[in-house]
């Protein structure tokens, strides 16, 4: 599948030659993956992915490169990057991955930019069972300050296959439309049973 490419890159590679960096230390899940994938088919290449000439490993853009793999892309576009050790390599991987927790998007912002342009959910990575972008009160509300804290969301990790078809097992018997609704479920009859047995 052949993909405008609009950024800078030294070399093109196919997704499957390109190898990840063992210690990555980022996990993108497979609905990320697909997500991204759609962007990228939509909006084209617009960064690379970065590869160390010292390991040969990839260093940034592990989740590009995962999208190109899950959305069967021909080609990568990569930028060869120069480090001295592989402390310097390690520092470049880990400080692109935790960089990012710090930031906060304003979704309002998001919302009032996909309004004004007009943006197809394809080209925001926004997707919906019906395939629109809408904003729900618990996107708005992410990441808001309440007093002087950033607030927290809990994540849930599913380790096994069985654990995921009993989440899905509860999802379908919930008739939960998202993971996030099933997990809020699972969360409040949890501590209800805490509160009975008080």
């Amino acid at each position: 599948m052949e993909i405008p490419i609009y950024c800078a890159f030294d070399k093109l590679c196919k997704p499957e030659d390109l190898r990840p960096h063992p210690n990555n230390p980022n996990i993108h899940p497979e609905g990320q993956l697909q997500r991204l994938a759609a962007i990228i088919r939509r909006n084209g290449w617009r960064n690379p992915v970065v590869v160390s000439s010292l390991s040969g490993c990839v260093i940034k853009g592990h989740g590009r490169l995962g999208a190109a793999m899950a959305g069967g892309f021909d080609v990568v576009p990569v930028v060869v990057q120069e480090y001295a050790t592989p402390a310097d390599e390690a520092a470049d991987l880990v400080a692109d991955n935790l960089i990012a927790e710090e930031s906060r998007l304003d979704i309002d912002a998001v919302d009032a930019l996909a309004r004004e342009f007009d943006l197809e959910a394809e080209r925001l990575g926004k997707l919906q069972g019906d395939g629109t972008y809408k904003m729900t009160r618990e996107d708005k509300e992410y990441g808001k300050k309440d007093s002087d804290k950033a607030r927290k969301v809990p994540v849930m990790i599913l380790v096994s296959d069985e654990e995921a078809a009993r989440f899905d097992a509860i999802k379908a018997r919930l008739g939960a439309k998202t993971d996030e609704a099933t997990f809020s479920a699972i969360l409040a009859g949890y501590l209800s049973r805490q509160e009975e047995e008080e």
